[in-house]
């Protein structure tokens, strides 16, 4: 019995030690923004995604957020995004997103400055005040 239970607790563990998909920017994207009730739709009028532009790569990086308020692009937002390494040690990057469109905010000073995983979260105040909230995970793969 007690090998039975040792057993069942390491397929536990490793069960939820998966590693992002390296594939995807937006893979393990969880929005704050939207939540979600049991009945499956969004229950908040404000939502936003933030994206990786192209693939992940050591370097200068173009992250976009999109901003939206009942399906709609929102002008005039404050984005602020954040890179942080998932390991201690190594400062965060950031950067302000500039508006390049009606709910669509880019960066242009974003770089990925070590491979390996990541979580990008992006800060936003809506022109009314309200604040959401959005991380996505991705991988950095080395040169």
């Amino acid at each position: 019995m007690k090998r039975s239970s040792s057993i069942l607790a390491i397929l536990l563990l490793l069960l939820g030690c998966n590693a992002p998909n390296e594939g995807s920017a937006q893979a393990q994207n969880s929005s704050q923004g939207a939540p979600q009730d049991s009945d499956g739709p969004s229950t908040s009028p404000t939502a936003i995604r933030t994206e990786l532009e192209g693939e992940p790569a050591l370097g200068a990086a173009k992250i976009r957020v999109y901003v939206l308020e009942n399906n709609e692009g929102v002008s005039g937002a404050t984005v602020e995004v954040t890179g942080d390494m998932t390991h201690a040690g190594m400062a965060p990057v950031t950067a302000t997103a500039q508006e390049v469109g009606a709910g669509l905010y880019e960066t242009e000073d974003f770089a990925f400055t070590m491979a390996g995983d990541w979580l990008i979260t992006s800060e936003v105040v809506y022109p009314d005040g309200t604040e959401v909230e959005d991380t996505t995970a991705l991988s950095v793969p080395g040169q």
